[in-house]
């Protein structure tokens, strides 16, 4: 499984919140 950028932000995303 390769981790996009667009994943990234999302996981980012989810981690902020």
């Amino acid at each position: 499984l390769t981790i996009t950028p667009a994943l990234f932000i999302g996981l980012n995303k989810i981690r902020l919140i």
